[in-house]
């Protein structure tokens, strides 16, 4: 896509208004701010692959496009990156849905019903032991709530069992909860499991999820990262 392209500009104008404009120029916080870095996003930017907005050209930290939506990143070693990032994070976590976000999801209830189209929510499991970090517990009581409102079924692979969705850290490339190729195909296969039992009403929910956040910490507190008061 080129730099006349209307829709890259208007891109441009919708992140300076109502998103991040780092998000347009750079690979922001997934990047570091080195020469090397700049120049080979800059190089990739350039390229003729990514003028043509041919997916596979890319190299979007240490993975590959693999078709289908998918980007295969490879596992890390080491001490995952993100800690303090997920810190400042969990201040929010009593935080409500509101403006664009809230307007846009009312947009898409409402396209589903008038398409007659069955809606399902998902949030996908994030690394382990940032969830009681995050108080997720919270996030998920104010997603299923609005949801709930609108008659809309809500899954939440964070509360997925570990015998059925085995997961730790290891799993994950960093700890916002990105994960690597090996898990997200792993996952993949289970959500498309859950999605297909859901449509024909054969699942069974207890077997795939526990009851509450709480049943899940007590299995493994540590996991979880959930400090013992």
């Amino acid at each position: 896509m080129n730099w006349g392209s209307y829709v890259k500009w208007q891109y441009i104008y919708d992140n300076m208004n109502r998103m991040e404009i780092r998000n347009v120029f750079t690979r922001r916080q997934a990047c570091t701010f080195t020469p090397s870095n700049m120049k080979e996003n800059i190089k990739q930017k350039l390229s003729k692959g990514y003028k043509d907005a041919d997916i596979y050209s890319l190299d979007v930290d240490g993975g590959t496009y693999a078709g289908r939506g998918y980007f295969y990143i490879k596992p890390v070693s080491g001490e995952l990156a993100g800690k303090e990032l997920i810190k400042s994070w969990s201040v929010r976590s009593r935080e409500q849905i509101t403006g664009y976000p809230l307007k846009y999801i009312k947009k898409i209830i409402k396209y589903c019903r008038d398409n007659d189209i069955d809606l399902i929510a998902v949030t996908s499991p994030i690394t382990p032991s940032s969830v009681g970090t995050l108080h997720m517990e919270n996030v998920h009581n104010t997603i299923n709530n609005l949801l709930v409102e609108n008659g809309i079924f809500y899954y939440d692979f964070n509360m997925a069992r570990q015998d059925v969705l085995p997961r730790t850290d290891s799993d994950f490339v960093d700890k916002e909860g990105h994960m690597n190729g090996e898990f997200a195909k792993e996952y993949s296969e289970f959500l498309g499991k859950v999605i297909k039992e859901h449509k024909q009403g054969t699942k069974d929910i207890n077997r795939y999820f526990y009851s509450s956040y709480q049943e899940m910490y007590d299995t493994d507190a540590g996991l979880y990262g959930v400090v013992e008061k």
